[in-house]
This record gives C-alpha cells, structure tokens and sequence, in this order.
C-alpha cells in the first residue's frame, strides 16, 4: 500500500493512504478550521447587524424630519388658496366714479335754463374802431333757479323766423357753471365787428336781428337789433361771443 504524508505546524506527521485512512493528527486540524471560521462568520453577522442598526437609524432621523414638516407646509396652504393681496386694498377711489345728474342738468345738479324761462336781450357796452362790445343777457323768468355753463350760439338773421347771413359768432369757450336765481340776470361778452361798413367788396345787407341759441340748447330765442352785414360769400364771421358770466353787464370778449 503506497502512503504520502506532510508535515504539520507543529512539526508532527499527518498522513493518509489510498484507501481513506486518515492520520491520527486530521481531526484536531479539521476542528480547528471550523473554529476560526465560526468565528469569521459571527465576526460578519455582528457587522452586518450593526449595518442595520445604522441605516434603520438613519430611516428614522428623515422620517421625523419630513412629519415636523408637515404642520408648517399646512399652515401656509390657507394664505395662498386665498389669492388674495397682502397689501393696501386697491378700490376705485370714489371720485373718479361719474356723478349721477338728472337729464339735462349742469354740474351742480341745478336745471339747466331753457328758451322758456328765459329773457334775452342786448344790453349797454361801448363801441371802438374795430366794432360793438354789448352785453348779451339771460333773465331768469322762472320760479326757480337755472344754470347755465359756456358760451351761447349766436348768428344774424334777416328777421325772427328769417334766414342766417354769415357765419354764426366765434365762441369763446367756458367751463364755469353759472347759476341764475329766479329774477337775475347773467351775460355774456358780445362783439359785433364794423368790417362791413369799411370793406369796399362788401354787398352789405341789413339784418334785423340775433338769433341766441342758450348753451346746450337746441331751441333758439330771436333777439331784435339792427345791424349791417356782408352778402355771400363774404360770410364773416362778423361776431364774437364768450362764455356766461355772473352779472348783468359783461360787455368784454
């Protein structure tokens, strides 16, 4: 029977023939690798669990972090579903809403004055090289006080239901309500230009009066004057008037 063998670390003999015999010295070496390799393997369990230990605390340290989150991500939802500004509100100011007047009626909610209610006649003023600057005047006949704001149309005419000769008067604009107490009297500055009897291609034509349209009227009033005029088509416009003033006596344009 042929036989090997090899020599231990402890200096012994360990030897094994074909058949399967083991040496007396296998076992006690067997023993001792398992050993050391019960050892490695509780070495890795205790590593690997300390592992565990470690990412599970991790885990837990991010969960308490997103639930303390939570109260303060709720907390703000309300603002925001709201919409609406934190600032100062931003309503239209009042003022700049319009004011409710009656049809018709001027800026003080006073009527407007009328052809019904009202006197219109030609009153004094003085006279110079260029022309006539007269009064115009507005009488309030009614019971109640009327307004009137701006300057009135005014044209000639060849009688009280007669046709316009020349342009109707420059108006002078105006802006100031002007209310007249029942009885009063307002007016306007009115100017009547003398060109035509000083322009040599003149046609001159008599004209027998005004005719006074009040400021936003569309009804007229014929005021008797005689006056001298230019045929077509020297139209003029040979009158000037400016806006309604308190008073019976604004003659100035």
């Amino acid at each position: 029977m042929t036989s090997f063998g090899v020599h231990s670390s402890t200096g012994s003999y360990v030897g094994s023939d074909r058949e399967g015999g083991f040496a007396p010295h296998r076992n006690e070496q067997m023993e001792n690798v398992m050993k050391t390799r019960t050892a490695q393997l509780a070495g890795i369990a205790a590593t690997v669990a300390a592992a565990s230990m470690a990412v599970a605390g991790c885990g837990g340290g991010s969960s308490s972090s997103a639930a303390s989150s939570l109260p303060s991500s709720s907390s703000a939802s309300p603002s925001m579903s709201t919409g609406q500004p934190s600032g100062p509100s931003t309503s239209p100011v009042s003022s700049t809403s319009p004011t409710a007047t009656s049809s018709g009626s001027g800026g003080t909610g006073t009527p407007r004055c009328t052809v019904a209610n009202l006197q219109i006649t030609i009153g004094d003023g003085n006279a110079d090289m260029q022309g006539s600057h007269v009064a115009l005047r507005f009488k309030n006949t009614g019971s109640s006080a009327c307004e009137l704001t701006g300057a009135p149309g005014v044209s000639y005419v060849t009688n009280s239901s007669g046709t316009q000769v020349g342009a109707p008067a420059t108006r002078i604009k105006g802006f100031t309500p002007v209310t007249i107490a029942p009885g009063a009297t307002a007016s306007a500055g009115l100017f009547l230009s003398s060109a035509p009897e000083k322009t040599p291609s003149c046609q001159t034509i008599s004209v027998r009066g005004l005719r006074v349209y009040p400021p936003d009227s569309t009804e007229a009033a014929f005021v008797p004057t005689t006056q001298t005029a230019c045929k077509a088509p020297m139209n003029g416009p040979f009158l000037k008037v400016g806006p309604i003033q308190p008073g019976a006596d604004n003659a100035d344009v």
